[in-house]
């Protein structure tokens, strides 16, 4: 039994090493950084010999570690080694990649500052750009369960709450803003502190990608504009009686490629015509 607990947990990476604890009131420990159990030998009360046959299937340098004048023929006889190499399996576990990005993902949204793409963020854009309806679905909570984001509350007056972050190690940023008063309204906003950087940080949906996927949310358009800078216009009704304008601001990707057009800012405003 024990030879095979030995077995199994070294197969899974959980052991390298077993080891003399030359400290007399010790027992028996186990390393989780070093993946080693260190024995004090003198207080076992039985010594077996026992085949090491899971040091075969490491390398020869390793099996090089253990003490050769006794070549591992104590075997840990007592149930506190065993509950050591158990342990070793199920303390040392690593958690699956999915379920850590999950959990690095729920920190960064709890500071309201989660590390997004480009297309992430549009898509979030999109879920709510779907959704919305009126103006209480622009609340904080509303917003947030439909994006999937943790949104914050602003006390300077310029919305009521917001989210955003950079771009990775570029200096491209991004936020989006949440109003609610007779209206509701949202604006996303790409901006690169004034740089004149080439925008394909935030180019990965562009202009011509994101038409068709506002068409396919109810949005019909309307044509294109200029408010400072040129836009594509849309507007929608809804069974409730109100109303949408949404337009979608652009920029050439660079001096090279003037003429891919990427999405630098998105205002979107549901009202009650009349109102």
């Amino acid at each position: 039994m024990l030879n095979g607990r030995l077995n199994t947990t070294a197969e899974k990476g959980y052991l390298e090493k077993l080891a003399v604890n030359k400290n007399p009131n010790a027992g028996a420990s186990y390393n989780a950084s070093k993946t080693r159990i260190s024995i004090n030998l003198s207080q076992l009360k039985t010594r077996l010999l026992f085949q090491t046959t899971f040091l075969d299937k490491r390398s020869s340098e390793r099996s090089a570690s253990l003490p050769r004048k006794n070549p591992m023929q104590y075997t840990i006889a007592t149930a506190l080694t065993i509950g050591l190499l158990l342990s070793a399996c199920s303390t040392v576990k690593h958690m699956p990649a999915k379920e850590g990005n999950i959990m690095n993902q729920d920190t960064q949204q709890i500071a309201g500052r989660p590390n997004l793409t480009a297309l992430e963020v549009l898509t979030k854009v999109l879920d709510f750009l779907r959704y919305a309806q009126s103006p209480e679905d622009f609340e904080i909570e509303t917003a947030g369960k439909v994006m999937n984001l943790k949104l914050l509350e602003r006390t300077d007056g310029y919305s009521d709450f917001y989210i955003g972050n950079k771009f990775g190690d570029s200096d491209w940023i991004w936020s989006i803003n949440f109003t609610k008063d007779q209206s509701g309204k949202m604006r996303l906003h790409f901006g690169d502190g004034g740089g004149n950087l080439p925008a394909t940080p935030i180019c990965q949906m562009d202009l011509d990608q994101f038409h068709p996927l506002l068409e396919q949310a109810g949005f019909t358009y309307t044509g294109k504009g200029r408010l400072g800078k040129p836009f594509n216009g849309y507007e929608k009704k809804y069974p409730n009686g109100y109303e949408a304008d949404l337009q979608v601001f652009y920029q050439g990707e660079s001096a090279e490629k003037v003429r891919h057009k990427c999405i630098n800012e998105i205002t979107f405003d549901i009202f009650k015509p009349g109102s």
